[in-house]
Formats: C-alpha cells, sequence, structure tokens
C-alpha cells in the first residue's frame, strides 16, 4: 500500500514517522547507509553527509494525512510553521527570523529558502507565497537545517526546505484514488479527492505521470462584523504532469509541470481574543492565490562524472481584498473623519527563470566533489488602490475621489548570479574533510510607488542596489564502527534592498553556523542522533512600520543556540517509536532603536519556541477478516514563543494530539482520523507588532474527525 524503501526517515535530525509498511521494511533494512539523499546535490549514503538533513517520505506523509506545510513541519521539531492565510506561511528554521508575518516582513527576503526539485521558490523582494506544495504522491521532503549558503544561495540563512516530486515509473501502470471527508469542530464538513496515474510510454524508456486533487476546507471562525458564519472556508485545488525519459544508459531527461491555487473565503485569522473562533471586520478578507511552476532536468553520464542542467520557471499570483480597518481608522478619528471601512485591493504577480549547470564527480574514490553556476531573473508587479469606504457618501470626494484613499503601484527586478562548488576528501578510512562555497552577485531594481490623494504624502521611487560576496562551508567526519561524529562550518545570506520611501539601502545579511553533532546505532533497532548548533547572525535586517510604511535596517545581531535529538526504537517488529526534539535559544545580542522604543538586547527572535517535541508511536496488527492494521498517533508539544521582535505580542505553549487507525486489504485501505484530538486553541502564527493598534492570532484547525478510502493499482 505505501511502501518505505528505508527504515530511517531521518538522516540526522528530530523527525522520523514512518508510513504503514515502515515496520516490515524496517525489519529489512535498519542501516541508516542505505538512506540516499540529494541534500548536497548529488546523490550520497545519508552517512555520507556532514549537517542535519530531515528526510520525510512522501508515503510518510500521506499515511499521517498532512495536507500542507502545518501538518509537515509538525513532523520536524526546530522548524516554525509562523502561519499565517493559505500560502502566507512564514517558515524559520532554528529560531532564525526577525518577522513572523508577511505583513510586517515588508520587502524583504525570508529566511528559510524553498525549493521545488532544486529551483529556488523563494522570492527574493516582496513576499508572494511559501510554495505550499500538496503533499500527495511527492517522492519526499528533505528538510536541512542550518544556512545553506554555499549550495542553495540566498534566503536559506536558517536552513532550506526541499520538495523532491515522485518521478514516472517506467516499467508498469499504476493508479491510485483517495478520498476523504471529515466534520470540524464548530465548524462544516471538509472533502478532498486526490487521483495519481502513471503510465510508461515505452517499457523502460519513457512515461508520464499525473496527479490531480481538489480540498475543500470548512470554514470555522465567525466574522462578527459581516454576519458570516464559518467564514473562513478556503478551496484549493491543482495538478501535476511529470515525464520521464532514459533513451540510453548515460542520459535521463525529466520534466515537470505543475499548478495549484486557493481561494480563501475570509481571513484565517482570529481577533481580539485567541480563545475565541471569531473575528470582527466590517468586509470580508478575501484572497485567490496561484502558483505554476516547470521545470526540465538533464543528466549526461560522461564517464566519471555526470554533467546536469536544471532549467525552471514559476509564476505567482495574487489577487486581495484586505479589510484594513482596524489599521487606518484609529488614524483618522483625530481628524473627525469616520468611515465604514478601510480596504486595501491589491493584485499582484512575480515569475523567475533560473537556469543551473553543474558537474559532479562519481561516489567513487577518497575525491568527491561538484562545481556549478546559477543565474536567475525575477520580476514582480504590483497594483491596487487603498479605498475609504464610503468617503464620497460622507462627502468626503474632495479628499478621497472614488473613494480612493492612495494607489500602491510599482514594479521591481531581481537577479542573483553564482558559481558554487562542494566536495569531499577521505583522508583515511574513517576520516573525511569537505569544503565547499558559493561566489555571488545580487542586484534588486525597482521602481514602487504609493500615490496618495493626501497633501503630506508624495510618490517615492528607488534606487537599485547591486552585491556580492562569498559563502564558505568546511566540513570534518569521523566513522567509528557504526557511528558517525561530525562537524561543520557554514554560511547562508539574503538579498539586499532600498526602503522605498526613505531610499536608504538595507544590505545583505549574513549568518554563520557552528555545529556538531553524532550519529549512534547502538543496535539495529536503535538509532541515536544529537545535534548541537550556534549561530552568529551580523547586520540582521529588521523591518518595521514607520508612519504608515514598513522600513528595513541592518540594525541586528543576534544569535541562536541549541540542541536537536532524535531517538528511533523498533521495540517489536510490530511496535515501533520515534522521540524528536528542539531546544532552542534565539536571541538579539545588540540593543536597538524600534517604533515603540528601544528593543533591549537579550529580546528573543520571533516566532520560535524555545522548546519543541514530537512524539510518534505506531503499531501493526492483524486486523479483521483479512485486513492488516496501524494504529499510530502524532503527539507534538510547541513551546511559548513570541510573535514580535520587541515582544509586543506572545503566546503560550500548546500540546495536540493526531490520531489514526487503518485497515488495509488488497488493494483497499480504509482509515479513521481525529485530528488535533483534544482540541486545543494552540496560536501557530500571529501578526504582532508594536506599531499596529492590534493584533491577530493564527490557530492549530479545532478538533477535526473524518474517515479517508485508498485504492492503488
Amino acid at each position: 500500500m505505501h511502501a518505505i524503501a528505508v527504515a530511517s526517515l531521518l538522516v540526522c535530525g528530530p523527525d522520523v514517522v514512518r508510513a504503514q509498511a515502515a515496520v516490515a521494511a524496517a525489519a529489512e533494512s535498519s542501516d541508516t547507509q542505505t538512506v540516499v539523499v540529494t541534500a548536497n546535490k548529488r546523490k550520497q549514503p545519508a552517512a555520507d553527509v556532514a549537517g542535519t538533513v530531515s528526510v520525510i517520505q512522501g508515503s510518510a506523509l500521506e499515511a499521517n494525512g498532512v495536507a500542507d506545510q502545518e501538518g509537515a513541519f509538525k513532523l520536524t521539531p526546530g522548524v516554525q510553521v509562523n502561519k499565517g492565510d493559505p500560502g502566507r506561511n512564514v517558515p524559520a528554521i532554528r529560531g532564525i527570523g526577525t518577522n513572523a508575518n508577511t505583513l510586517t516582513l515588508g520587502f524583504q527576503q525570508s529566511t528559510t529558502g524553498i525549493y521545488i526539485e532544486d529551483v529556488p521558490m523563494t522570492d527574493p523582494f516582496a513576499f508572494m507565497n511559501a510554495a505550499d506544495v500538496a503533499p500527495f504522491d511527492l517522492e519526499r521532503m528533505e528538510v536541512l537545517r542550518g544556512p545553506q549558503g554555499a549550495l542553495y544561495g540566498s534566503s536559506s540563512l536558517g536552513g532550506a526546505v526541499r520538495y523532491l516530486l515522485a518521478e514516472p515509473e517506467l516499467q508498469a501502470q499504476a493508479f491510485s484514488v483517495l478520498a476523504s471527508g471529515s466534520r470540524v469542530v464548530g465548524g462544516g464538513t471538509d472533502h478532498a479527492i486526490y487521483l495519481m496515474g502513471n503510465q510508461p510510454l515505452a517499457k523502460g524508456v519513457a512515461g508520464v505521470r499525473v496527479m490531480a486533487f481538489d480540498r475543500v476546507d470548512a470554514g470555522w471562525i465567525k466574522n462578527l462584523g459581516t454576519q458570516a458564519e464559518r467564514a473562513n472556508r478556503s478551496h484549493t485545488s491543482g495538478a501535476r504532469l511529470s515525464g520521464l525519459a532514459k533513451p540510453n544508459r548515460s542520459l535521463t531527461i525529466s520534466a515537470n509541470v505543475m499548478h495549484q491555487r486557493n481561494q480563501l473565503d475570509d481571513t484565517m485569522a482570529v481577533a481580539p481574543d485567541p480563545r475565541q473562533l471569531t473575528a470582527s471586520n466590517p468586509t470580508a478578507s478575501t484572497r485567490r492565490s496561484t502558483l505554476d511552476f516547470a521545470n526540465v532536468t538533464i543528466d549526461a553520464e560522461l564517464g566519471s562524472h555526470t554533467l546536469t542542467s536544471i532549467t525552471g520557471y514559476w509564476r505567482k499570483e495574487n489577487d486581495s481584498h484586505s479589510d484594513v480597518t482596524r489599521l487606518f481608522d484609529p488614524a483618522f478619528r483625530p481628524s473627525g473623519i469616520v468611515l465604514p471601512a478601510y480596504v486595501a485591493d491589491e493584485a499582484s504577480n512575480s515569475d523567475m527563470v533560473s537556469q543551473e549547470i553543474r558537474l559532479a564527480s562519481s561516489q567513487q574514490g577518497p575525491l568527491r566533489y561538484l562545481v556549478g553556476a546559477l543565474i536567475s531573473r525575477t520580476r514582480f508587479e504590483l497594483d491596487g488602490p487603498i479605498r475609504a469606504v464610503g468617503a464620497v457618501d460622507a462627502g468626503l470626494g474632495a479628499l478621497f475621489p472614488n473613494d480612493v484613499l492612495g494607489l500602491q503601484t510599482g514594479t521591481a527586478r531581481m537577479s542573483e548570479n553564482a558559481l558554487f562548488f562542494d566536495g569531499d576528501f577521505d583522508l583515511t578510512p574513517a576520516w573525511t574533510v569537505g569544503l565547499g562555497g558559493r561566489a555571488y552577485s545580487t542586484k534588486t531594481n525597482y521602481n514602487i510607488a504609493f500615490l496618495s490623494n493626501l497633501p503630506s504624502n508624495a510618490p517615492f521611487r528607488s534606487p537599485s542596489l547591486s552585491e556580492d560576496g562569498f559563502t564558505p562551508k568546511a566540513t570534518l567526519r569521523h566513522k567509528f564502527g557504526a557511528h558517525q561524529w561530525y562537524a561543520l562550518v557554514s554560511q547562508g545570506y539574503r538579498f539586499g534592498g532600498v526602503n522605498f520611501r526613505s531610499q536608504t539601502p538595507y544590505k545583505s545579511d549574513k549568518l554563520t553556523n557552528y555545529e556538531t553533532g553524532v550519529r549512534l546505532l547502538p543496535s539495529k533497532d536503535l538509532r541515536v542522533d544529537a545535534t548541537v548548533f550556534l549561530l552568529d547572525w551580523k547586520n540582521v535586517q529588521v523591518t518595521t512600520l514607520n508612519g504608515g510604511f514598513l522600513d528595513t535596517s541592518n540594525v541586528g545581531a543576534a544569535k541562536s543556540k541549541g540542541l536537536e535529538l532524535s531517538v528511533g526504537w523498533r521495540a517489536t517488529p510490530s511496535f515501533s517509536v520515534d522521540l524528536a526534539a528542539a531546544f532552542i535559544d534565539a536571541k538579539t545580542t545588540v540593543a536597538y532603536d524600534g517604533p515603540a522604543g528601544k528593543v533591549p538586547s537579550g529580546s528573543r527572535l520571533p516566532g520560535s519556541a524555545r522548546t519543541q517535541v514530537t512524539l510518534a508511536p505506531s503499531y501493526s496488527f492483524a486486523g479483521p477478516a483479512g485486513t492488516s492494521g496501524r494504529v499510530s498517533s502524532v503527539i507534538s508539544q510547541i513551546g511559548a514563543r513570541n510573535f514580535d521582535i520587541a515582544g509586543s505580542g506572545s503566546a503560550p505553549g500548546y500540546t495536540t494530539m493526531d490520531l489514526r487507525l487503518s485497515l488495509a486489504r488488497d488493494a483497499w485501505e480504509l482509515t479513521l482520523f481525529a485530528n488535533n484530538a483534544t482540541d486545543q486553541r494552540g496560536v501557530v502564527g500571529a501578526l504582532a507588532d508594536a506599531a499596529y493598534p492590534y493584533r491577530d492570532y493564527f490557530l492549530v484547525r479545532p478538533r477535526t474527525v473524518g474517515v479517508s478510502l485508498r485504492w492503488d493499482h
């Protein structure tokens, strides 16, 4: 049903989740060296990777009912989703981030790199969406902790998340259908259907694979302003088409095309009380977003080397109607201007083209290496009015013609060029040293204007900014018996830019990571991985609201130190339990002036919990009527967090429990599930800034109970 090829789904780090067949698979193979990853952009056994790479197989995502990033990151302690509306998450790894919400991020690049295959998806300028790929029929997800600037470029300050799509199977047809329905406490009924079809075109030579899905998540928040029950209904759908051709033994060509869209009826935020499932906005905050993706990868075997070409393209579109009455209305009350609502209508889009070429040696011999180059070009467009609803009817047409307060409009173009290398050399059979690095140049050129009807405001236009630099990486590994110790030093960076109001530049910030870890295999049934790290972040970009505009400055410095622990134990052939934990202390190390006063040294970085623990027990059994059964649970504990670097918004910790019972027979599998079974009101994200007059809270979904049925052929 859900075969897993390897026993350990975690290379080194705190997440191991097994699908239904994992117990049986573990009995056959428990050696972590059989796990093959591509975190270093070449196929390597897990034991040859110096660093913390968490691997979640696609079958494990499906077996645990994961539908989006929030569900996936719950399986990877140390990664905070910092939830927003669909596609608007701001993930943070190892506590690295200064903003936990897209509205306070401004034009900054986020600190976590998102990749589909090897195509960079993180916006270099003006956040569009977090590329929340539907996890059905994925090959796997890889979460690379620590800065990945050497191989993955900008934005991967805290780490990178890679989505690896399932390739076509060239030997046989395959077909899968998964349908589910569920009920959310205080809300409506969810339903989803997922389809996959695989067809060889020429056996062993070429094939195609198609995946399509449609998912409706019922609303469970009441908008007291519009009186809409279950206002936050969300509809997500999409499709992927993959092709694979191997015309001869030395040439492989693969291609993917993907389209995914989401329609949100109203915001996912509750306010002002996170314990209540209510909001109060005069109008509904609707959002429509789409993501289109395509890539072509060509691998050519040239003797003892492989030449790889990766061509990537994506386009993101957002069309939103955001109720911002709580932000604008108080600003005008002193003047006696009280209007029914203020709304920001925004149409934005961005697209990127990238080309990567690299040459990698074989994995045989004492020296293994790759060299490569990347070029990427990104374009961004923004257009939309901010409307003062009812201004003309109130006799304020001279100040707000056609109810328009102002217009935000503009374009931007960004580029990144890089040369990179990475290699390992075996000093002895037990000791291996590695070196890598990336020389890069970035350029940002944009023309953004806020055209206001108010006489105190005027258009703002920004000059371009060009930067270059180098991010190194060095590793040392030592094997002793079945165990391994490693040490790693690496750097990451992200784009700089120019504030469009003040025209002052903010430069690229860099982060240096020092980490060491051990992978211990006391027996074939027990694995213990432990990592300690120290991240030193200099010249930190911090964005604050200043006079109604978001300004970014290099005013900060911070450090994050912590411990990641993972224990996987197969107690019996039928019972396994995995414990994963992260303990993170991420704080500023210098004081700086914020919008509400001085932010002291020692302030916690936003969206980062000190502790995060996941416990995942699983038990397989012989069920009734010739079925095979599995009962499993994912228990996740998240510690308290701040959502503003100045500490003005915080949330307590919480614990959730997901339960699943599956019965499988022949090609069929029936699953009963209860997500957030104890119905916790955990805060997963928030809009909290000292300069904002309100707080929005994004919660764990209330208890959701349902059933799914799967058929595989």
